[in-house]
């Protein structure tokens, strides 16, 4: 059940950043997420609802589900900009070094860490490398890669975050929690930054709507299967084993959906940090 879980969850993944790739051309990352997280709510509350476990521990959950959605949030706007700018076959791998993220966190959470993992996360480092160079900065590609660092650096954090507050609260209530606050945040952000208002009113005609739709249910698919992945493994794992899945399937999706050429660096650089991956989930 658990391997079932993390196949269905890689693949929704994968196809959520082909969707969000293809809006990230016309909207911003608050209008996305916006409209992706709102879907969600009424989906997530109707689980809730029917769920035969309903308990929380609202004390406890609060300060673990707060964090969390910050956390998801950052990262979420991160990979929306650097898909923005960044070919999807060269920034969505940078989301492997998310499981070299969660290993460093993982003595913080009281969970212990091997040499063989300690490995995995250098050899996924030197894949990376491998596969983009060292980014200068000075182009919109690398900075769009570095985005994608600094969202693997969140998803790592908020992987052990959420592993936390499935302690105190059922997946339906975690992840309802999340899409609310999320939406929240994301509709606060849009009055701050002033979105156009093409992006305000999307006409039926016009609106990419099997990308949103898309959007919506790969997201929600992603969420509760990763969510109750972490029943049956360690964050660690759970990371490692959808990215090791994810970097491949994003090159022949960028290759497939928007043409990005492939070349031997970046099987190279794929296959290594595959390699680092399939090792910082081990023991």
């Amino acid at each position: 059940m658990g391997w079932s879980l993390l196949l269905v969850c890689t693949l929704s993944f994968s196809l959520l950043d082909v969707c969000r790739k293809k809006l990230a051309i016309k909207y911003t990352p608050y209008r996305i997420l916006t409209l992706i997280m709102g879907a969600q709510i009424p989906l997530y509350a109707a689980w809730y609802l029917l769920s035969p476990t309903k308990e929380v521990n609202i004390d406890a959950y609060s300060l673990w589900g707060a964090g969390d959605i910050l956390l998801n949030l950052a990262a979420n706007v991160f990979i929306i900009l650097s898909l923005q700018v960044s070919p999807l076959s060269n920034s969505i791998p940078v989301l492997a070094l998310s499981p070299t993220m969660s290993l460093l966190f993982q003595p913080l959470f009281h969970l212990q860490t091997s040499s063989t993992q300690i490995l995995g996360g250098v050899v996924i480092f030197a894949g990376a490398l491998v596969l983009n160079g060292i980014p200068k900065l000075k182009t919109k590609r690398d900075r769009g890669l570095f985005m994608m660092l600094l969202a693997s650096i969140c998803c790592g954090l908020a992987i052990q975050f959420d592993r936390r507050s499935l302690a105190y609260a059922p997946i339906p209530f975690h992840g309802l929690v999340q899409n609310v606050g999320m939406t929240a945040f994301c509709l606060a952000l849009e009055r701050i930054n002033k979105i156009p208002k093409r992006e305000m009113n999307m006409s039926l005609g016009k609106a990419p709507w099997l990308f949103w739709i898309g959007s919506s249910v790969f997201a929600f698919l992603a969420g509760i299967t990763q969510l109750s992945a972490l029943s049956y493994f360690d964050p660690a794992i759970v990371e490692s084993v959808k990215r090791a899945s994810t970097i491949f399937i994003s090159v022949s999706f960028g290759y497939i959906f928007f043409k990005e050429p492939l070349s031997q660096r970046k099987i190279l650089g794929v296959f290594f940090m595959a390699l680092g991956i399939i090792l910082s989930s081990r023991h």
